[in-house]
């Protein structure tokens, strides 16, 4: 995300705490292995920063609760089996090996491998389960991702470069093993592992950005986050959400419209694996990024023999041209304006070595699931283990050799690049959302340069919101649905269009034959939501609310250009609800969107649905709205 310029970062930085680093001091346990003899048995482990006794403030996990469980350093003996506990301060890990030996119990399922390394496609690896010392050969395996690898009877075979995990069950107790198909050489060494998941905030390790680049920049204040267990139990996260909101064209407010809100790393990292589990924005117009950046330009300038760059754009969403069906990546070496008499920057004194990748996903990634983006960078040609491999959900979706030499801060956020409505579409929505839930970097010990991080002049604590035990914002799909944002005149209401209808005050008015209509971009088949509509009839008229599907023609631009809605297909339509009554009501419509079954899809097009329009109106006498919002159906957990 090249606009991000290393003068900027001595004003725009506020710092927000999240669980920190403590340098080169190391985290230790005061035992390596435990041996527990009875159901329910304890014991307590401690850790320690340095000199400094952590195991209170220290995040604790078993990978196999069948067998033991923790808390707070305090280990309780479930089912025999081996374990592995770790404990996590300050981006440092240290682990204690656990054996549960109980005397008449039943036995643990284990296999007989923790990790496996395949090294080509179409190769293969077994692995046994046991339990007892006997080996079990009637257990149920499954792949967590069978397109890197699928599993049968405990062969893995490998699909695709990438990661998962495969898992066997039998009679109700499992285990697994992590399983790597490898691109490279060599494996990584790992050096480091830095983890959170923004459950605490004890350290300056992440910063929101205040600053003014693109439409109308990024703002700190923006940001909110929660770390209610309810919260995080309904939407299947671990320790906090953070929450970056983003503002477009339809916003209450004008002079939020087109702004953002961004993340980064206080510290800087070298090469190693970057994982991000997040939801993009689902909107059309800001763009979902991660990136890791360094530059030592000044406000853009530099000479070809002292510049330095790093940039890695792991995922900018959504794509030209295929809208969430994909996104595109970049990779950099170098950026900058060249010194040399020039006086304004243009593309005559741009100096860039870059490379990009397209990303095809299997499934619109606006869907409201969290995925898991990332990007492996490897910085050894000698050993041929040279390149960045992107990643989402442990499968590699793209390639590049083209390698940085720098460490980089992490960014994370979205924002509004000017004249981007080619690239990213028109931002036809008020406020949407994009969450983050934890971000891991696994560096490893290829070579690199270390460059400081730039903090520059880190300004007050930050005025992210604290959600605590409210719940968390969703992405309502409606915009202006209260009505109280006027268009070009006050009879018009923002975001909708009137034909014989108007609004007043907070209110549309429909007349006897009046229709108000909202096209909600980049929606897809499948994607169920749940409308919900208050409003009135007149004497003998109805109103009735039902939702339009199209498929738009994206012609290498998003599907919500005017001249590409134009010619948009009406390919089907949800079931209506009516309302007949004088008194306002409020009714739902849940509908799932879908093609009528005699659509067939064009070659080329990557979806049956792409876009869905929002109809109300009235027959045989006038009506009244006066609420309308939408949300996808799976996101109303919480």
């Amino acid at each position: 995300m090249r606009k991000i310029l290393a003068f900027v970062l001595a004003a725009i930085m506020i710092p927000f705490c999240f669980s920190g680093c403590a340098g080169g001091i190391k985290l230790t346990l005061d035992k390596s292995s435990v041996t527990l003899t009875k159901k329910g048995g304890t014991i307590q482990i401690s850790a320690f920063l340095g000199e400094t006794d952590v195991t209170s403030e220290a995040e604790w996990q078993s990978d196999k609760t069948g067998v033991c469980t923790v808390s707070a350093g305090l280990i309780t003996a479930v089912a025999n089996g081996k374990a592995t506990v770790s404990a996590k301060k300050d981006g440092k890990t240290a682990k204690v090996n656990v054996t549960v030996s109980i005397s008449g119990q039943t036995d643990t399922l284990e296999l007989d491998k923790n990790e496996v390394t395949i090294t080509e496609k179409d190769g293969s690896v077994t692995v046994s389960a046991f339990a007892g010392g006997s080996k079990v050969t009637d257990a149920v395996w499954t792949s967590d991702n069978p397109s890197v690898c699928t599993v049968q009877n405990g062969v893995i075979t490998a699909k695709e470069y990438g990661y998962t995990i495969v898992n066997a069950e039998k009679d109700g107790q499992t285990d697994s093993v992590k399983v790597t198909v490898q691109r490279w050489a060599d494996a990584p060494e790992v050096k480091n592992v830095y983890y959170d998941n923004f459950s605490q905030f004890t350290g300056d390790t992440w910063h929101f950005v205040n600053y003014g680049w693109g439409q109308n920049g990024v703002l700190a204040s923006n940001a909110m986050y929660s770390r209610s267990p309810g919260v995080l139990n309904a939407y299947d996260a671990s320790g906090g959400i953070v929450v970056l909101p983003s503002y477009g064209d339809y916003y209450s407010a004008a002079n939020k419209r087109g702004q953002g809100t961004c993340l980064i790393s206080s510290d800087a990292y070298g090469p190693g694996l970057y994982e991000v589990r997040m939801k993009v924005v689902p909107r059309f117009g800001p763009c979902s990024a991660i990136w890791p950046y360094y530059t030592n330009s000044e406000q853009g300038w530099n000479t070809e023999a002292e510049q330095e760059y790093t940039e890695i754009d792991i995922i900018e969403a959504p794509a030209t041209g295929r809208g969430f069906n994909g996104y595109g990546g970049v990779t950099y070496t170098k950026y900058f304006y060249e010194q040399n008499g020039y006086t304004t920057q243009t593309n005559a004194n741009l100096k860039r070595t870059s490379k990009g990748v397209s990303v095809t996903a299997e499934s619109p990634i606006n869907d409201g699931e969290w995925h898991i983006y990332a990007a492996e960078w490897r910085t050894d040609p000698k050993t041929g283990n040279n390149g960045v491999a992107y990643y989402m959900d442990g499968k590699e979706v793209a390639f590049t050799e083209l390698t940085p030499q720098y460490s980089a801060q992490l960014w994370i956020g979205n924002w509004f690049p000017n004249n981007a409505t080619d690239w990213l579409g028109i931002a036809d929505f008020d406020e949407a959302y994009m969450y983050v839930d934890w971000v891991r970097i696994t560096e490893n010990e290829d070579p690199f340069i270390y460059r400081e991080p730039d903090l520059g002049g880190c300004l007050s604590a930050s005025t992210a919101k604290q959600l605590a035990g409210n719940p968390l914002p969703i992405n309502n799909y409606i915009s202006n649905g209260t009505f109280s944002v006027a268009g070009a005149s006050d009879s018009a209401a923002l975001g909708w269009s009137l034909t014989n209808a108007a609004r007043s005050g907070k209110s549309i008015k429909l007349q006897s034959g009046g229709k108000m209509s909202q096209l909600v971009s980049a929606q897809y088949e499948g994607y169920t939501f749940d409308l919900s509509v208050t409003a009135s009839a007149g004497v003998g008229g109805t109103v009735k609310v039902y939702a339009e599907y199209y498929r738009f023609s994206y012609s290498g631009s998003n599907a919500n250009k005017t001249s590409v809605i134009n010619g948009g297909v009406k390919v089907g339509q949800s079931q209506t609800i009516e309302f007949d009554s004088a008194a306002s009501t409020t009714k739902n419509l849940v509908f799932t969107v879908q093609a009528d079954e005699d659509i067939t899809r064009p070659a080329g097009a990557l979806n049956d649905v792409n876009n869905i329009r929002i109809v109300i109106e009235s027959t045989g006498s006038s009506g009244t709205v006066t609420k309308a919002q939408m949300f996808l159906k799976k996101d109303m957990l919480g």
